[in-house]
């Protein structure tokens, strides 16, 4: 439920369709990182970006990261491949308040800061992601 104004992570930007469709509901008050350990498709998503003129998205090349700490904290933080684990350096990235929505096995977990060391969740069973390479 991205909402016009927040501040967006989308970790594994992989095509960029999901993160052009996340630029477009927050544009024009705020704006989406991408991120994506696969340098071919960074340079294919920043084409994107300029080609579609999207000025409220931008993608960064993170191999050795989850996430992107030098933008944070999120309201919102989108995850596109399964974890084993709830990330802990993806939780200290989202703000209190914001909503991370994230594959761990074969669920969707739609997990809630609700204070600096307090996190609710929500599970969705019975999906299939491929696995979150970091």
């Amino acid at each position: 439920q991205p909402q016009k104004g927040e501040k967006i992570l989308d970790v594994g930007t992989g095509s960029w369709r999901t993160t052009a469709l996340l630029a477009y509901i927050v544009w024009p008050q705020w704006l989406v990182i991408g991120t994506e350990i696969d340098l071919e498709l960074v340079h294919m998503t920043a084409k994107n970006i300029q080609k579609y003129h999207f000025t409220n998205t931008t993608v960064f090349h993170t191999p050795e990261t989850l996430g992107f700490r030098a933008w944070a904290p999120y309201d919102k933080i989108l995850v596109s491949a399964a974890v084993q684990y709830l990330p802990d350096g993806l939780l200290a990235q989202l703000k209190v308040g914001g909503t991370m929505v994230i594959p761990i096995w074969d669920a969707i977990w739609r997990v809630k800061k609700v204070s600096p060391h307090v996190v609710t969740h929500d599970v969705f069973e019975w999906f299939a992601f491929v696995p979150l390479v970091y």
